[in-house]
């Protein structure tokens, strides 16, 4: 018998990382992990006469011999063979190391091999392609093997994860831009549920070459200073330059994704020993061309399709460099769609993929051997000819600006299209503290019973002041209302503030007129309090006595980073309300945490105002130095936008750390998962990676304003504290308390 019946395992292989979902015995999925996160490094590293390494131990290995690394095995998939050190390896090896590395982790916590897979690729993959996959899942032994193209596991993951209607012949546009490659697919629900592929297509482009587009921007500036030394950096095949070349396109990585967070960042640059500084407009001014390459692809496969504006029901973005604020930006311009992003975008294809299969997951799979090469089956769908591949080429130059593919749509005829937020801890106990973040996944048990308290909730800050109790207010002070009950015009003085989904809300005055379409509208002042442009697609839902109308923001428009716009929410009511003022406004997605706004003095009001429990701390622990700017209890991530569920709350804290460099490391000092955690009340810990890949710090070289975030349920009173932990060069030291130190935090 080969592997158990009972259990399934879908891989997402992919350029940088390889994310990976098991179910066992028809029970809910279960997100792997590798080395404490979801996104294992699909890198590999050769050694002469021992097995491929893969993920993080192919990257420290490449610090050694980098001639014996290969980061992005996806990318050589034409290849044939590739060049390790010295010895030569079939690329279907190098992918089979990294399937076999989740195939363990699968055995490992399913308790066996799992006896099917289902294997994702590229929808514009041809079958050559597709069989270099199938070759490596032989390989790696793993058992029933099918292959679902990507964008099927998209959608199947929009409507059955984020339950996100698409109603029989209704389409859905999924975007995925990843670190190597981009697809775009438009995908039609036939009424038998099933996805018929309507055009798809795609180029060999992603987050690699925006990764290489800054380092040309710091090049730009190094060769003025050194020419010599710039092209040293850049073409020496000196092991030693090898591997600073190697540092220095992570960085230009890492530096990507925090100007995703960040209005601006600084590359180190090795050789030089400097620091380059890179803004956010520098970058987009480098990305927009290759993003207008996707945006004019999604276009013409929509075009290509003939539907109607009427006839998409939503835009999904998928692929970790989908989080770049400038992608969002420029498809909602041209398509008019505003798109649907998720807090892990990379995280969607692998989710997917157990539920694109007719039937969803079922309880058993077949048990088989290992399957032969040929053939090998595939989630039966439907589709147009697949537009072939572009070839990448130099970098492309932007044209005229894009005309939209739709013109302007009429004034509202009902509530506009909003991107639904995501199922925060998906594949996670509720009733759990859990530590949640781009790099891993933790949980801890604690119970408590939600209590309110009395902040009145009216606070007018740049939102990241407390209150000093919890955020639940009842009983604020009576508001006005000029109309007599059942009025054709009635107005309400709400005047009361929320924070949600990392947007600071004062709703000012309700106004119904039932002469006008939308009758109910309410004048908000939206503070985006993030540092990036955020769109403010926040659900919202009235209460007129035994009655609910959904509505929005009109026009939704996005609010630029560390700005404020003045906005309307409309409301469609089929009938006069009786007293406006009794009316109650709920803010946010049902599961998740929502603030109240009662429209009147009576009732519950929920601000979620974030309440700062720790400021202006430091700790050292051997020779590192942490700095704790603030720690708030918050209900949503300013890092990425998104509210936590009902019953939690983010303990998020901003941080700078410092390596003294007495000790002298060779290259200097990583910071990465392990040197930050959560002491509990019951005395064990979390590890709090931070939001970013892990940095490499320099002699007495300063990470400035680090997020550590933490999700616990709610209330969660008792003695905690962060710790720094210095585990010496590369973090191989076992933690003890020689070189652990904490900083202590109450919380009550």
């Amino acid at each position: 018998m080969y592997g158990y019946e009972s259990s399934r395992l879908g891989i997402d292989f992919g350029t940088t990382h390889t994310v990976a979902a098991l179910t066992v015995q028809g029970a809910r999925v279960q997100q792997l992990l590798f080395d404490s996160g979801p996104l294992l490094s699909s890198a590999v590293y050769g050694e002469d006469d021992r097995p491929l390494l893969v993920g993080r131990d192919a990257h420290r290995g490449a610090r050694v011999d980098p001639t014996r690394f290969e980061p992005n095995p996806k990318r050589r998939i034409d290849d044939g063979t590739v060049l390790l050190g010295t010895r030569e390896y079939p690329v279907a090896e190098l992918v089979a190391a990294v399937l076999r590395r989740v195939a363990a982790e699968a055995a490992r916590v399913g308790g066996g091999s799992p006896g099917a897979t289902v294997l994702t690729y590229p929808a514009n993959w041809a079958t050559t392609r597709r069989g270099v996959l199938a070759e490596a899942a032989q390989r790696a032994g793993l058992g029933q093997l099918t292959l679902v193209p990507e964008p099927v596991a998209a959608a199947a993951y929009f409507t059955t994860v984020l339950g996100r209607p698409v109603p029989p012949g209704a389409a859905l546009v999924v975007y995925d831009f990843g670190a190597g490659t981009f697809d775009t697919s438009v995908l039609r629900r036939r009424p038998d549920q099933v996805w018929e592929v309507l055009a798809s297509d795609g180029v060999d482009v992603g987050g690699l070459d925006l990764d290489a587009a800054v380092v040309d921007l710091v090049g730009e500036a190094m060769a003025t200073r050194d020419p010599a030394l710039w092209a040293r950096l850049r073409e020496s095949d000196d092991e030693a330059v090898r591997r600073q070349r190697h540092t220095l396109f992570e960085e230009a990585r890492a530096v990507k994704e925090q100007l995703s967070r960040a209005p601006s960042a600084t590359v180190h640059v090795p050789l030089f020993d400097t620091h380059v500084h890179v803004t956010r407009e520098q970058f987009e001014a480098l990305a927009r061309p290759w993003l207008a390459r996707t945006v004019d692809l999604t276009a013409a496969a929509l075009a290509r399709t003939g539907l109607a504006a009427d006839q998409v029901a939503g835009l999904f973005l998928v692929g970790g460099s989908s989080r770049i604020p400038l992608v969002g930006t420029m498809l909602h311009q041209r398509l008019g769609i505003a798109p649907t992003v998720i807090e892990q975008p990379e995280l969607v294809v692998a989710l997917g993929s157990l539920d694109a299969l007719p039937g969803g997951r079922p309880a058993a799979a077949p048990v088989s051997a290992p399957p032969p090469l040929a053939p090998v089956s595939a989630a039966p769908i439907s589709a147009t000819p697949v537009s072939p591949v572009v070839p990448a080429s130099a970098v492309p130059t932007a044209g005229p600006p894009p005309v939209p593919l739709w013109p302007t749509p009429p004034p509202l005829t009902k509530p506009p299209a909003r991107r639904t937020r995501p199922r925060i801890g998906y594949a996670l106990a509720a009733a759990a503290v859990l530590l949640v973040s781009a790099g891993a996944v933790a949980s801890y048990q604690l119970l408590g019973n939600d209590t309110g308290g009395d902040n009145t909730g009216n606070n007018t800050g740049n939102g990241t002041g407390a209150s000093p109790d919890s955020s639940i207010v009842v009983g604020a002070k009576p508001q006005e209302n000029d109309a007599q009950a059942g009025a054709a015009r009635q107005t309400a003085k709400i005047d009361k503030t929320v924070w949600y989904g990392g947007f600071k809300l004062t709703f000012g005055t309700a106004q119904y007129d039932d002469s006008q379409d939308p009758p109910l509208t309410i004048g908000v002042t939206l503070e985006n309090l993030t540092d990036r442009q955020e769109y403010p697609d926040v659900d919202l839902v009235v209460k007129l006595g035994a009655q609910s109308y959904e509505g929005g923001f009109e026009g939704s428009n996005p609010v630029p980073a560390r700005a404020t716009s003045n906005g309307t929410a409309a409301f469609r009511l089929p009938e006069r309300p009786e007293r406006l003022t009794d009316g109650v406004l709920t803010v946010g997605r049902a599961g998740l945490l929502q603030a109240i706004v009662p429209f009147g003095g009576d009732g519950e009001f929920v601000p979620l105002e974030p309440k700062t429990v720790l400021t202006n701390k430091s700790v050292s622990a051997g020779a590192l130095t942490m700095t704790v700017a603030r720690c708030e209890i918050r209900g949503d991530n300013l890092e990425t936008g998104y509210q936590v569920k009902d019953g939690q709350r983010h303990l998020s804290c901003r941080i700078d750390i410092k390596y003294h460099g007495a000790d002298n490391r060779p290259g200097g000092q990583n910071i990465d998962t392990g040197n930050f955690r959560l002491r509990l009340p019951d005395k064990r810990t979390v590890e709090a990676p931070l939001p970013g890949t892990s940095a490499l710090l320099n002699p007495d070289e300063v990470a400035k304003d680090e997020a550590l975030i933490f999700t616990l349920t709610w209330p969660a009173p008792g003695d905690y504290a962060l710790q720094l932990l210095d585990l010496g060069w590369l973090n191989h030291d076992p933690p003890s308390a020689k070189n652990t130190r904490e900083i202590p935090l109450t919380l009550t």
